[in-house]
């Protein structure tokens, strides 16, 4: 079985073709990261008129590279949320209009429980280790998820503020570097020392597998203003405080429920620097490569093929989503259950 996944929920626009063996035959990929750097993060009116504009070219280029006619596609995988409204039309249109024409089956998927399966693609016996945690941290959501099997999963922390990387997007906007953030603030850090800044993480109460990065970008946007601190030891302390905070959450749902393995998805999941804090974790800890961490249609491909055969097809009325939550599944939730925001530092 053949499938075509697309993505356009934010500012990359991808198509990829994989087997019903997760095999990629072609994962195309136009990021948006040069348009939008200008203003600092992504411009959500321009982000739709570029998925316009490239989705088709992605679609020839995709089927090109994976050498495979439009008749020979089995399936439609699209991402119908969370994301920019805009960006998620143009994707979806597309994917429908597709099934339509070429009289094929059509699966609409969650883009964030997309980013947690995106390992499978290059850790084939991953599969085998459930119940799991997983763990999204991008631009626009950070996430501990247990996952009862790569299909029934539910959220047991959250930010309540800020995600990881717009944390990281707006520490580098105060440090004057460039967008998106992540990649120039890693690599400050790697000449920096975290002992010269002193910076706390947030902790949620009652809520222990939640994140709040405001008060840390507050706590940044001081020392900034203090002549004394480099930017180069600033970037070292704030990354590692953001790092050794997840790193103790993810532990910490681990412990609690008895997990088999950890997944990673999302962009900030490619830095190097965050791999390294876990390196020696107790369990097996699978992150994307590069390519995988970024928004892409494989992955999309990936939960539409798990999907469909559990599920089989969505309807074509299906409109897109700004939030998609997952379902309620396990009472092991009950005793870390998300409550309303107080934050302290530590």
């Amino acid at each position: 079985m053949i499938c075509l996944g697309i993505e356009s929920t934010c500012d990359e626009t991808s198509i990829a073709v994989i087997t019903d063996r997760f095999e990629i035959l072609s994962n195309v990929i136009y990021s948006q990261a040069d348009l939008h750097s200008r203003f600092g993060g992504v411009f959500p009116e321009l982000a739709a008129r570029e998925h316009l504009e490239k989705i088709t070219p992605c679609y020839l280029e995709a089927l090109q590279k994976a050498n495979v006619r439009p008749e020979e596609i089995d399936l439609i995988a699209v991402a119908y949320g969370p994301g920019l409204i805009g960006s998620i039309q143009i994707g979806l249109t597309f994917a429908k209009t597709l099934a339509l024409s070429l009289n094929i089956p059509f699966v609409a998927v969650n883009h964030i429980h997309a980013h947690l399966v995106a390992p499978f693609l290059e850790n084939k016996g991953a599969m085998d280790l459930f119940g799991a945690i997983g763990i999204v941290i991008s631009g626009g959501h950070t996430q501990i998820n247990w996952m009862e099997t790569p299909l029934d999963v539910e959220t047991i922390g959250s930010t309540i503020d800020d995600a990881m990387g717009e944390c990281f997007d707006k520490c580098a906007k105060i440090c004057d570097l460039p967008y998106p953030g992540g990649p120039h603030v890693e690599k400050l850090a790697s000449k920096g020392d975290l002992s010269k800044v002193f910076l706390k993480s947030c902790r949620v109460k009652e809520a222990p597998l939640s994140f709040s990065f405001s008060g840390l970008k507050t706590q940044v946007l001081y020392a900034k203003k203090n002549p004394l601190y480099q930017i180069e030891d600033i970037c070292a302390s704030f990354q590692h405080v953001v790092f050794k905070d997840l790193y103790q959450k993810a532990l910490l749902a681990v412990e609690k429920f008895q997990a088999k393995a950890v997944f990673f998805g999302g962009g900030v999941a490619s830095s190097r620097s965050l791999r390294a804090y876990f390196k020696d974790f107790p369990c097996p800890v699978f992150f994307p490569s590069k390519e995988l961490a970024l928004d892409n249609g494989a992955m999309i491909a990936t939960l539409g093929l798990l999907q469909y055969k559990k599920l089989g097809p969505s309807p074509l009325d299906i409109e897109p989503k700004t939030r998609i939550p997952f379902p309620h599944l396990t009472e092991k939730r009950d005793s870390l259950e998300l409550k309303q925001v107080t934050t302290t530092a530590v």
